[in-house]
């Protein structure tokens, strides 16, 4: 019986990672606007200071939060061309944090939401900034979040990765999956 769960566990995994690498080649940017991409994570740059960089480039931290029924939580915020879009809660690191401190920070601030870190999901480079990305378990909700977000709201991973519009955001959702379930979305596996 045990490995019959499991085994639906893996398969539930799979579809969605399936799902989440459908819905990324849909949105897939030109060329010339691809980012770099995650990177692994080396203990001493998943915890480095902001004011440690030396490349010229700032950094911010968030995370991937969920509640005890394994719903994630997305904020609602507008974007560099104004518009609603949902997102994964996030936000600059101060000179002198730690990018965990900076994510424990951030997600309260955007969301209202106490939490606990859990581990480091990955860290991407853009042009201009990286992001720390960690897997983060909801301690209490307070009710209140900054007026740079409009909405917060908990929702299953399927759709989760049906609100998140951004590349970034969806391979963290899919590095999640990975994560929580041992399973890699290989997006040449699913064709």
């Amino acid at each position: 019986m045990v490995y019959l769960a499991y085994a639906l566990l893996v398969l539930g995994a799979l579809a969605l990672a399936v799902t989440i690498v459908a819905v990324t080649r849909r949105r897939r940017p030109a060329a010339a606007a691809v980012r770099r991409g995650p990177t692994a994570v080396p203990a001493a740059l998943a915890s480095r200071r902001d004011d440690d960089d030396d490349d010229g480039k700032w950094s911010s931290a968030g995370g991937v939060v969920y509640n005890a029924e394994g719903r994630i939580a997305l904020v609602l915020q507008r974007d560099r061309q104004r518009r609603l879009r949902w997102t994964l809660p996030k936000g600059r690191i101060d000179a002198g944090e730690t990018a965990e401190q900076a994510a424990l920070r951030e997600v309260h601030e955007e969301s209202g939401l106490q939490t606990r870190i859990v581990g480091t999901l990955l860290v991407h480079e853009g042009p201009r900034h990286f992001t720390h990305y960690f897997e983060m378990q909801l301690v209490r909700d307070d009710g209140t979040h900054d007026r740079e977000t409009k909405e917060v709201r908990f929702v299953s991973l399927k759709r989760a990765a049906k609100l998140l519009r951004g590349g970034r955001d969806l391979t963290v959702l899919r590095r999640f999956v990975e994560t929580r379930t041992r399973v890699r979305g290989d997006a040449r596996a699913s064709g």
